[in-house]
Order: C-alpha cells, then sequence, then structure tokens
C-alpha cells in the first residue's frame, strides 16, 4: 500500500483536527513537515506531533520536502497563493475554506491543477455524513416527492472579543463576513443536495459587530429543478 508523504501548512488551532485525522490514517500517510509563520508554534506543535522537521517559509519546505499532499491551514487571505505554489510543485491540496476571494483567483486554480495535474480540494465535510449522504438518497429517488422549498440557516454568535484575532472581521484578510467564513458550509451542503441554482437575490449588512465585512446576510434563492430556498448566515443570533 502507497504511504503518502503530507506537509501541513499552518499551525493555529484548526490544524490540532488536521493532524488527529492523519494520525488515524498512519498506515497511508506519513506527516513530514510542518510550517508556519512563527518559528515557536510550529516548533511547538512539530515537537508535541512527532513531526520530523518544520520551516518557517512553505516555499522552502516544498523545495525540500516534496510532499504528495499539503494540507494549508492557515487565515483565508493566504490560501490562493499557497495552493498556487503547492500545486505547481507537485503536491495536491486539502484546503481550509474559503480556496480563495475571487472568481478569477478560482479559474486560475482550476487552470494550474489542468496543467500540472494536480487537484485541489475544500474541506466541505458535511456532505459526507451519514446524515447528509441518506438525505441525498432521499431527494435524488424523490421518496417524500419532488423538493419545492428549503431554508439553509447559519445563525450563530460570535461576541465582540471573537473579531480580536487580528485577520478576522477585514476584506483583505477574511474575504468576508458569515457568508464566507461560516455559513459556507451550510450553503455547499445546500447546493449538493437541491442541484445548482439559476437566480439569487441578497442583502447583507453590518449591523452591530466593529468589523468592515457584513455580520449577516441573507438571500432567496431559486434552483433549476423549481425549487426555492431561503438562507440566513448571522453572528449575531
Amino acid at each position: 500500500m502507497t504511504r503518502y508523504r503530507v506537509a501541513i501548512i499552518g499551525t493555529g488551532a484548526i490544524a490540532n483536527l488536521h493532524i488527529q485525522a492523519l494520525k488515524e490514517m498512519k498506515e497511508r500517510v506519513e506527516v513530514v513537515a510542518a510550517v508556519d509563520v512563527l518559528r515557536d508554534r510550529v516548533e511547538a506543535y512539530s515537537r508535541e506531533h512527532a513531526i520530523p522537521r518544520f520551516y518557517t517559509d512553505a516555499a522552502q519546505m516544498l523545495e525540500r520536502e516534496h510532499p504528495d499532499l499539503v494540507h494549508i491551514a492557515t487565515p483565508p487571505n493566504t490560501h490562493y497563493d499557497l495552493i498556487i505554489r503547492s500545486l505547481e510543485s507537485g503536491a495536491w491540496v486539502l484546503c481550509e475554506k474559503p480556496l480563495c476571494t475571487s472568481l478569477a483567483e478560482i479559474d486560475h486554480i482550476l487552470t494550474v491543477e489542468q496543467q500540472t495535474g494536480t487537484y485541489c480540494s475544500s474541506v466541505f465535510q458535511w456532505r459526507f455524513g451519514s446524515g447528509s449522504q441518506h438525505l441525498k438518497q432521499l431527494i435524488q429517488t424523490e421518496a417524500f416527492g419532488r423538493p419545492l422549498v428549503g431554508m439553509c440557516l447559519t445563525t450563530w454568535f460570535r461576541d465582540h472579543a471573537y473579531y480580536q484575532v487580528p485577520w478576522r472581521g477585514k476584506w483583505s484578510t477574511e474575504g468576508g463576513g458569515p457568508t464566507m467564513g461560516h455559513g459556507i458550509h451550510a450553503m455547499d451542503l445546500f447546493l449538493w443536495l437541491l442541484g445548482d441554482w439559476e437566480e439569487v437575490s441578497a442583502m447583507t449588512g453590518t449591523l452591530d459587530r466593529e468589523i468592515e465585512v457584513e455580520d449577516v446576510s441573507l438571500a432567496i434563492v431559486r434552483f433549476n429543478n423549481r425549487a426555492l430556498g431561503s438562507i440566513v448566515n448571522s453572528v449575531l443570533s
């Protein structure tokens, strides 16, 4: 059985979930390196998880380690450049959401995939839960008839302290508010279950948090199958 060489870029909080998952697949993968711009953090992370080498520069790691797979667990504004570098080095990529912050960037990722034969995937794990898989089957077989109306609600609460993390709440570093960073999982599942949508009417607002991006967004969507849906993303709820 092939054992794949894996590198983790970004060793903040979410990286702990990545390493846990990789440890559960130790027969298939070997974590060979970790990267973070904060030397003390990546050194401590590597020591804790018995990762043999650590770096503070992703390009240097890619050049020296030649990983088969790269996990990207960094703030959103860094994702795009790291994805492109990793794909061009010959690695496949699993990246935290969002992959990037523009349609032009996603088009370029697709182009680089085609040029290199590599592939980039985002962490949209909700599709793979047993409940989601069962619901998808029920919809496809029209066990309850044709779907007509759907609701997609991400009504969470994030207090003012949550946005004290320097990269949160800014267009340049987070790329959006709860639409991009919180509701993206539920919206991905909604789209996967009901299919492509053909019409969207939406509104956003920054109602309470002292941030640049929205703290609430709402949308009405019409799907290709004529079903209608409503979407609410909020960190005020």
